[in-house]
């Protein structure tokens, strides 16, 4: 006896499986599949009826986790399957939490369903299941029609059965690469019914993979599921399963079981850890996140000046541009070279660089090749580990794009600094980023909410956004005029610094209540106060060259 698998699928994945990495199969025809498009019909079926497992892909009408959720409560005995094409740590945990078996890519799923055709195909071969193929309520009439036949064929003549074996016979004849449209055949794979370890077979699943190393060629669309020794892989822009140590900070002496570069190596090579997981083992800096729900907002500008505002007040302070596709943080502090974000995560030893930058913040700036976003995006985890130990307070400066890495980041953060400007939209948009953040179970009270560009002509108050956000509490950032834009614009953001202006006496009080109180000066600032008093008549002698040629005038 074969029970059968429930399959929920939206009616996309179901007529077309090549978006499951199964192309040429037709799941529909499968007689051991129950196939469901509708979240409610799935429900009351499987109330009503055993089935061996369930596979949840995705649904017309509700979530595929939420649905996956649901079927688990209804019968905690039943094993419910979740397919995710891009799993993640904040995906993992909510399978996890609701009892839910991952299946993490087409390449697993196209496993788990090509030994489940096998098992189909063995059990067909069974005496036992050509007259029983599938004992349930709804197949008594046929039963009892099929017996009547077999009975009724034995009185007959000796014609009788010779069609019946012929009949048998084409039911045994193998398939030919002819019939067989799909990749995925059940004669390419051995099922080990032992319980002993098997080397798994080669399935060529027809979709393209995802390439670590930008500059390899694809040779082959064919997968290879037997594991990959190690020291054969090629070097890739970022490495990965290569953890190089990290040189411990000046003046900090870790745990002698406990290093900052053995918790990463073990943290990271989990699977399933996510970023607040892998940041949560090492102890360090202060790590504050700048987003925003849309474009526009001065994310960079608030980053910039809170790094500079925090390195003057003697906090050793990194400066990690984020926005891995278009950062531009290098050219607004006027930095001609700079480390990249994969300098660090391919040899983590040059951190000793950005620790000999003690006047002002370290940065460490945005991949100068677009296509090597992705692979930063995935490992922010492992990259803010590496940088945590050595430096008091991380200012994270992110793109207006958001994705699962911004959530990732929100978790591993201390705080969040989320911009407004004076756009209705810029309102609507931080509404729904909180939505997400809300669905994703991410914590919003380490959420600092900031109005930019407020000054008496501004179209909104903090009010007005503190009720639009359901009464949270909204800072005040002043416009500091044309003087801002220029100066960043200049590459001058550490004159911009030294300038009364509103913008940054506005920022400086931000700091004080949301910052400063929870992280401690480890530099002394006198170096920087020194600066700041050779820079002072500068400034001075410019405004009066202006006012003495105004009056000329």
């Amino acid at each position: 006896m074969m029970s059968k698998i429930a399959l929920c699928a939206d009616s996309q994945c179901l007529n077309d499986p090549a978006t499951l990495g199964l192309k040429g199969e037709r799941i529909l025809d499968q007689t051991w599949i129950v196939p469901f498009a509708d979240a409610l019909i799935a429900r009351k079926y499987l109330r009503e009826h055993d089935v061996a497992e369930t596979w949840v892909v995705s649904n017309d009408t509700i979530d595929g986790i939420n649905l996956a959720a649901a079927l688990k409560k209804d019968n905690a005995r039943q094993a419910v399957r979740l397919f995710l094409s891009s799993p993640s740590g904040s995906k993992m945990s909510r399978c996890q939490n609701a009892g839910v078996i991952p299946i993490c890519g087409s390449r697993e799923f196209a496993h788990l369903y090509t030994a489940h055709k096998l098992d189909h195909a063995q059990a067909q071969k069974r005496p036992e299941f050509r007259e029983h193929p599938f004992p349930e309520t709804n197949d008594i009439q046929q039963l009892l029609e099929d017996r009547t036949m077999q009975n009724s064929a034995q009185v007959r003549g000796d014609s009788a059965s010779a069609r019946y074996e012929a009949f048998d016979a084409r039911e045994q004849k193998p398939q030919t690469s002819e019939e067989t449209a799909s990749p995925v055949t059940v004669r390419r794979i051995v099922h080990d019914r032992s319980g002993q370890t098997a080397p798994l077979p080669t399935i060529d699943i027809d979709e393209i993979p995802l390439i670590t190393n930008v500059n390899a060629p694809v040779h082959s669309k064919t997968y290879d599921a037997r594991p990959i020794l190690e020291g054969t892989a090629s070097e890739a822009p970022f490495s990965q399963g290569i953890v190089s140590p990290v040189p411990p900070r000046k003046g900090f002496t870790p745990q002698a079981s406990e290093t900052p570069s053995s918790t990463v190596a073990t943290v990271a090579a989990t699977k399933k850890a996510s970023a607040k997981q892998i940041v949560s083992q090492v102890k360090g800096a202060h790590i504050i996140s700048v987003v925003s729900g849309s474009g526009g907002t001065g994310k960079s500008a608030i980053a910039t000046m809170g790094a500079l505002l925090a390195q003057k007040r003697g906090i050793k302070t990194l400066l990690l541009d984020a926005d891995f596709q278009f950062g531009d943080l290098k050219y607004l502090l006027g930095y001609k070279e700079t480390l990249e974000v994969g300098d660090i995560l391919t040899h983590p030893e040059q951190i000793e660089t950005l620790l000999k930058q003690d006047s002002w913040p370290a940065l460490l700036s945005a991949p100068a090749k677009l296509e090597y976003s992705e692979v930063a995006e995935e490992r922010i985890g492992e990259l803010l580990a590496y940088l945590k130990p050595h430096f008091d307070l991380i200012v994270v400066n992110t793109g207006s794009f958001w994705s699962e890495f911004h959530l990732q980041l929100l978790e591993a953060s201390n705080g969040v600094f989320f911009v407004i400007d004076q756009r209705p939209s810029s309102v609507r948009a931080c509404n729904h980023a909180l939505d997400l953040c809300a669905r994703c179970g991410i914590a919003t009270t380490s959420f600092s909410y900031l109005l930019n560009f407020c000054s008496k002509k501004s179209l909104l108050s903090t009010l007005d956004v503190s009720c639009a956000l359901k009464g949270a509490t909204v800072h005040e950032v002043k416009d500091g005029g044309a003087e801002v834009g220029e100066l960043l614009g200049a590459g001058m953001a550490h004159k911009l610094s030294r300038v009364n202006n509103l913008f940054c006496s506005s920022m400086a009080s931000l700091l004080e209540k949301t910052v400063f109180e929870y992280v401690k000066p480890s530099l002394d600032p006198s170096a920087n106060s020194t600066r700041e008093k050779s820079a002072l008549p500068e400034k001075t002698k410019l405004r009066g060259r202006q006012k003495r040629r105004a009056a000329c005038y």
